[in-house]
């Protein structure tokens, strides 16, 4: 966790690359410190997206508090989990920017509120699509097993948006 784990670069994982921006600037202007931190989109986008350098970056302040020792005490002390107030009230932006060879920049962004009942919801899609057999069969990451737009929109009734964009500089 702290050393940010794995970075996709040139084709190859490697690890200890210092992340590319220290800082990123959201949808709504504001600019937030970031630093690198291991997801698996390091590992799967570059299985089906030819692509020279992936990172995962997370808000300086979100990561600190992921850096806590996890100890049987610490689980111990844990609630269930967060109420439904607390769900409710919850808001999530995920940002997705891209530069391609000829320059061209482009941002995703996917909004939303509550990240477990989201992370159901998509849950309870995949399975639905898996059973229907709407996807070929074979180990697949989510994108190669479903069309991401489809997909993102399906759960679009789920107070989740998502748009693309291009743009002009990135900060």
């Amino acid at each position: 966790m702290r050393s940010g784990g794995l970075t996709y670069d040139d084709g190859a994982w490697r690890r200890g690359i210092p992340a590319r921006r220290e800082r990123i600037t959201l949808p709504d202007g504001e600019s937030v410190a970031m630093a690198a931190l291991p997801t698996c989109e390091v590992v799967t986008i570059p299985r089906h997206v030819q692509v020279d350098h992936v990172e995962s970056l997370l808000e300086v302040t979100l990561k600190a508090g992921l850096e806590t020792p996890i100890t049987p005490e610490l689980i111990a002390g844990l609630p269930a989990g967060p109420t439904e107030r607390d769900r409710a009230g919850q808001r999530f932006t995920y940002l997705l920017d891209a530069v391609d060879h000829q320059g061209q920049q482009t941002r995703g962004i996917i909004r939303g509120r509550d990240t477990y009942g989201t992370t159901a919801a998509a849950v309870v899609e995949a399975a639905r699509r898996l059973a229907a057999g709407d996807t070929a069969a074979g180990v697949r990451t989510p994108a190669q097993a479903f069309d991401p737009a489809d997909f993102l929109e399906a759960l679009s009734r789920h107070d989740l948006a998502w748009t693309i964009e291009a743009t002009p500089t990135m900060k």
